[in-house]
């Protein structure tokens, strides 16, 4: 129905989400062929080679800014984080993967890790966008000959013809990710306790919460302030 709109382009009028399409998704299929023993007959398997992969990639020692420490990448590449396919992307995966992965294959997986690092920039430029756009259509072009036909997904349609014409039209990729919703969902989550009448679940929470808040400020028990400070500080975005 929307491409029979008379205006607009449903292609080039939703804004894509880097959330799902790379750090969850892409980087989870990029692990599906590396590590899985349905691949071992493949030149990119690198099933014989985890330990010095996990090995690698669990020796980095990232800031307080990154909130997930690198874990196996074997052990949980089937329920990995976006937060963790992110931060491998665009910190950890050129030193992880160096002289493990094939050259043809590293270089390939380093068109998407590089592109996605000059779309997260604060500042694009014309010729960053450039550069880009044809890093991400050659690491598209090149799926099906490196992974085979069962590699060229829609969510890899995405990213090679479209992400870099997104970020032109609509910002960084940071500018417009699902991180902030996916948050707000876990926190709504935590103040339902039932099936019924969900809705009516939030509201009497939120109001709650924001009751407790209030008498915080005004009550001079030091013990009856002592247990109004246990709530969970996730709860102060209410």
């Amino acid at each position: 129905m929307l491409f029979e709109l008379p205006y607009g382009d449903p292609a080039d009028g939703i804004t894509l989400d880097h959330l799902h399409l790379i750090d969850i998704n892409e980087f989870r299929k990029l692990l599906k062929y590396w590590f899985d023993p349905k691949y071992k007959n493949e030149p990119f398997y690198l099933g014989h080679k985890q330990r010095e992969v996990d090995a690698r990639y669990m020796a980095n020692k990232p800031p307080d800014t990154i909130t997930r420490t690198p874990r196996s990448l074997v052990a949980n590449r089937k329920h990995l984080k976006g937060s963790e396919g992110r931060a491998f992307l665009l910190f950890f995966g050129y030193d992880t993967l160096q002289g493990i992965l094939p050259d043809d294959y590293f270089v390939h997986y380093c068109m998407l890790a590089a592109a996605y690092y000059i779309l997260m920039k604060a500042r694009i430029t014309e010729n960053d966008l450039e550069l880009a756009r044809d890093l991400l259509f050659r690491y598209y072009a090149l799926q099906k000959e490196y992974y085979g036909a069962g590699c060229c997904t829609i969510n890899a349609h995405c990213i090679g013809r479209h992400l870099a014409s997104c970020v032109k039209k609509s910002g960084p990729l940071w500018a417009t990710s699902a991180y902030a919703g996916e948050s707000n969902i876990g926190a709504y989550i935590r103040l339902i306790h039932g099936t019924q009448n969900v809705g009516m679940q939030i509201i009497s929470s939120v109001r709650s919460i924001q009751k407790l808040k209030i008498w915080r400020k005004v009550v001079t028990n030091s013990h009856v302030a002592k247990v109004l400070n246990r709530h969970n500080p996730k709860f102060d975005r209410y």
